[in-house]
């Protein structure tokens, strides 16, 4: 959560779409925009879902000192280092 917080805007924090965007950027350094836009949709999905995995819960709604919001954000960062993609770095 300090590298998120330390690398993007304070208005960014709670942003389901930058946090995305971000661990995207990172994990898949190579891969463009573009081949990462089902992984994006996939991840903001994931964020925005509640931790039982079936309700809506807006990520904007979130405090990021929440450990729901940590729990969230590392979730989708487990998630997407699963993808195959990932490992074929």
């Amino acid at each position: 959560m300090a590298l998120l917080k330390k690398k993007l805007p304070t208005a960014s924090w709670n942003d389901a779409s930058a946090v995305a965007d971000y661990f995207l950027s990172i994990l898949y350094p190579a891969e463009g925009k573009a081949n990462l836009d089902l992984y994006h949709s996939s991840a903001v999905k994931f964020l925005n879902t509640d931790d039982g995995g079936v309700a809506s819960s807006l990520f904007s709604g979130l405090s990021n000192t929440s450990t729901t919001y940590d729990t969230r954000v590392r979730g989708m960062v487990a998630w997407l280092m699963t993808l195959q993609r990932f490992q074929e770095q």
